[in-house]
């Protein structure tokens, strides 16, 4: 397939807490007015390229876990290509909670790389695109 931009970058399962009183200290509960979750990382710059009408391919790891399963209902519900994303039979849980508050925001923020690295040369080998957009240095740290 031809994509227009391909998008690489890990995936994580965005848990996202509102209308915050205060910064919770440690040792106290805060209660937040709102919470949304949504998919983040690599998928927000490729959801962003689609709706301005380009054709994103988007490479990532997905596991069989709980948040990875929530994170692919999401990127269906946004229509963003799959076909690139590797699964894998393992749990490999991305999330970050992010704490929002109207002049700053603080995270917090999970990542595991997978057992083994995309072969980003063979993807985009097999996968011409325009524009390879890296979200992430995170998974590619160790990719030759």
């Amino acid at each position: 397939m031809i994509y227009d931009v391909l998008v690489y970058g890990p995936l994580f399962c965005d848990l996202i807490f509102t209308d915050l009183p205060e910064m919770p200290r440690l040792g106290t509960e805060i209660f937040a007015g709102n919470f949304t979750v949504a998919v983040g990382g690599s998928a927000i710059v490729a959801a962003g390229l689609q709706r301005l009408g380009a054709k994103v391919g988007l490479i990532a790891d997905l596991g069989n876990d709980s948040m990875s399963s929530l994170v692919r209902t999401l990127l269906d519900e946004l229509q963003i290509d799959r076909t690139l994303i590797r699964e894998h039979a393992y749990p490999l849980p991305q999330v970050t909670a992010a704490l929002s508050f109207p002049q700053d925001r603080a995270f917090v923020t999970r990542f595991q790389k997978p057992d083994t690295p995309v072969d980003l040369k063979a993807v985009l080998r097999e996968n011409p695109a325009k524009h390879l957009h890296i979200g992430s240095f995170l998974p590619a740290q160790d990719t030759p």
